[in-house]
């Protein structure tokens, strides 16, 4: 059926228009002279159009305000880098988010923790002059076994030397390397009780953890080896 307005064979929707002339008869009978701008246009609301009507909602008048964007305006802080956030530039707005004020704050000159040292600490806690501090292995490893030993490194060099630097258990060397270099024997302790046992090479110390130091355990991994290699 041919369409009364387009004079196309299409679907009639009603008033023998097809659905594209009934929608714009629709909106021409809601059409009329906007009381904002004078043109004729869809009417949305107190006689103004979409666009007039909106003006009205955000800034109270049909003063049609341009929107602020990134970029087009410059910081209300520095005012000298493109607006981002919140009238902020980039870097201000960091600021404020992070600590409620855009205003750059220089950090505190940290002294060296070294005692009755004043000077400036430039790498972890310590100064210039003291930096052998950080590569202090001995300390580093003295302090290592004291809070978890509760024994001192002269206590395992005397242990190590008693052992003439060999484990307790297999009489070997240790083999294990970590970036390129033989580790240290590892401490043996009773889990209950605390007590140092002894010093261990790394497989003899696993070996140990894997039969949970269990005396059972051992014993009757003895008998199966026992009766296996006899038969």
């Amino acid at each position: 059926m041919k369409c009364r307005e387009c004079q196309v064979e299409k679907r009639i929707a009603a008033k023998g228009l097809c659905s594209t002339c009934y929608s714009k008869a629709l909106q021409k009978e809601k059409s009329a002279v906007c009381l904002g701008c004078g043109e004729f246009k869809p009417i949305k609301g107190k006689g103004l159009c979409p666009t007039c009507y909106m003006s009205l909602q955000r800034n109270g008048d049909l003063i049609r305000r341009k929107r602020k964007k990134k970029g087009d305006t410059l910081c209300i802080y520095c005012k000298k880098e493109p607006m981002h956030a919140k009238g902020y530039c980039k870097s201000c707005y960091q600021r404020f988010r992070a600590t409620g004020s855009p205003e750059y704050k220089r950090a505190a000159t940290h002294i060296c923790r070294v005692p009755n040292c004043k000077n400036k600490a430039t790498d972890r806690g310590f100064c210039d002059d003291h930096q052998h501090y950080i590569w202090d292995d001995r300390k580093a490893k003295n302090g290592h076994l004291e809070r978890k030993y509760q024994m001192t490194i002269e206590d395992y060099e005397k242990m190590y030397d008693e052992q003439n630097g060999v484990c307790k258990i297999c009489g070997q060397p240790e083999t294990k390397k970590y970036n390129g270099k033989v580790v240290e024997l590892a401490v043996d302790h009773c889990h209950e009780t605390g007590k140092v046992r002894g010093l261990l090479c790394n497989k003899c110390n696993v070996a140990l953890g894997g039969f949970q130091d269990s005396p059972t355990l051992l014993a009757s991994a003895l008998n199966y080896l026992n009766r296996v290699s006899r038969g």
